[in-house]
C-alpha cells in the first residue's frame, strides 16, 4: 500500500493520491471509501466494478487489497504490530465498524440509485450524438433475409457508424466481405447468432456453428442458452453448454478471440430463473448477457436490464438489450438501466431521430412475437 503513493504520482492521477491519506489515518476506511473511489475511477470503456485493470494496472493491486482482509493487514501493519493483540484488536474493531458503515452506505445508495455504473455509461450519450450509433448492433435475422438486404444492412452500418451488424451465422462471411469493401466498413464488426432462436441445439452443434462463423469473419457471437434445461434446474448442463462455446470461439486458429454474448430469453423466465442465468454468466465471465432473441413472447424491459446488470456487472460482464427497442427513447431507457449494447432492426430510425432530438416511434407499442421486434 505504501507504493500506491508513488504509482499515483507516476500516473499523475490526483484521485489516487488520496489513498495514502486513508492509510495513515483510518486504515479500515480505505476498504469502504476506497471501493467508492474505485467505482469513480473505473468509468472508462468498461465501467462495471471491479475496475478495468487493463487500462489502469495499479487499480488491480488496490482492488485485491481492499477485498482481502488478511492482505490488508499484512500491507498495513508492521511486524511488531502484528504480534500485539491489543493493537490488532483495536484495528479489528475499527475494521468491523467501518465495514458495517460501508454495508449500510452501499445498501442505501444502491437503493436510491441502483445502477450508478449504468449512469456512467449513459451520461456521455447526451453530448455524443455523433457516436450514439456505437451502442448498436444493426440487426437482420428474419428467415427470408436475402443477400441484397444483408448488403443494405452493411451499407447502413458503415454510413451511420454502428458498432456491428448482427446476422445469421451463414451470412457472416458475406457481411464481412461486404463491409471490407465499403468506406468506413472495416471498423464495423460482424456479429453472428448461434443456436438461434430456440437454444435447444446440441452443444456440439452450437460449437461447430460458432467456430465456423468466427472463421468466416464474425468477431462476436450471440448464442442462445438452453432455456428448457435452465427451467428444469439442470444448471450444470447450461453452464457447460455456454463454457464449451466460449472456449471454442476464444481458441480458433489464426483468428482473434471473439466476444460471446449469451441470450437468456427473459420473457420465458421467472425472476429466479433470470437471476440464475445471470449468475451463471457472471461465473463464466462471458462478455455480455443479452435479454432476448426478439422472436419470443416479449423483448427487453428496463426491470430485466437492471436485474441482470446488478448481478453480472461486478464480474465485468456487460448487458445487451434487444427486442422491442424501436425508438431513441426506448434505447436511452435501456442504456440508463445498465445496457452498454443495443440490438435493434430499426437502428437507422432510432439514431436519426436521436440526432434530430426526436423519437423514432414515440408512443408506439412494439409487436410481441414477430422478427420485427428485434
Amino acid at each position: 500500500i505504501s507504493n500506491i503513493r508513488y504509482n499515483a504520482e507516476y500516473m499523475g492521477n490526483p484521485a489516487l493520491k488520496m489513498f495514502p491519506l486513508f492509510t495513515r489515518q483510518h486504515p479500515s476506511l480505505l476498504r469502504t471509501s476506497g471501493r467508492v473511489l474505485l467505482r469513480r475511477l473505473s468509468n472508462g470503456s468498461e465501467p462495471p466494478f471491479p475496475p478495468n485493470t487493463k487500462k489502469v494496472p495499479i487499480l488491480s493491486d488496490v482492488y485485491k487489497m481492499l477485498t482481502n482482509r488478511e492482505l490488508f493487514y499484512q500491507s498495513k501493519l508492521t511486524d511488531g504490530a502484528k504480534t500485539n493483540p491489543a493493537y490488532r484488536g483495536i484495528i479489528s474493531l475499527n475494521w468491523a465498524l467501518f465495514t458495517a458503515a460501508g454495508v449500510i452506505y452501499f445498501y442505501y445508495t444502491q437503493k436510491k440509485s441502483t445502477h450508478n455504473d449504468a449512469k456512467m455509461i449513459a451520461e456521455p450519450v447526451a453530448d455524443m450524438n455523433k457516436n450514439f450509433g456505437l451502442y448498436f448492433d444493426h440487426t437482420l435475422l428474419k428467415a427470408d433475409a436475402r443477400a441484397s438486404e444483408i448488403k443494405n444492412l452493411c451499407e447502413e452500418a458503415a454510413k451511420y457508424k454502428f458498432y456491428s451488424v448482427c446476422v445469421g451465422s451463414s451470412w457472416a462471411r458475406f457481411a464481412r466481405q461486404t463491409l471490407d469493401n465499403l468506406d468506413g466498413g472495416r471498423s464495423v464488426k460482424v456479429c453472428a447468432v448461434v443456436g438461434f432462436p430456440l437454444g435447444a441445439n446440441h452443444t456440439s452443434g452450437k460449437k461447430a456453428e460458432a467456430v465456423a462463423a468466427v472463421q468466416d469473419g464474425a468477431e462476436e457471437v450471440d448464442m442462445v442458452l438452453h432455456i428448457g434445461k435452465l427451467k428444469d434446474g439442470d444448471f450444470e448442463y447450461v453452464e457447460q453448454d455456454i463454457r464449451e462455446v466460449q472456449q471454442a470461439i476464444k481458441t480458433v486458429k489464426n483468428v482473434a478471440p471473439a466476444l460471446l454474448k449469451v441470450i437468456i430469453e427473459t420473457s420465458l423466465l421467472n425472476e429466479a430463473e433470470k437471476k440464475m442465468a445471470s449468475k451463471i454468466c457472471a461465473k463464466l465471465k462471458v462478455d455480455f448477457i443479452k435479454t432476448s432473441t426478439g422472436f419470443s413472447t416479449n423483448g427487453a424491459t428496463e426491470s430485466d436490464v437492471r436485474l441482470m446488470h446488478s448481478i453480472v456487472s461486478p464480474s465485468g460482464v456487460r448487458v445487451k438489450a434487444s427486442g422491442g427497442i424501436r425508438s431513441d427513447e426506448d434505447a436511452l431507457k435501456m442504456i440508463r438501466a445498465g445496457a452498454s449494447r443495443i440490438g435493434a432492426s430499426k437502428t437507422v430510425d432510432i439514431v436519426s431521430a436521436h440526432q434530430a432530438g426526436g423519437s423514432a416511434s414515440k408512443g408506439q407499442t412494439a409487436p410481441s412475437s414477430d422478427s420485427s421486434q428485434y
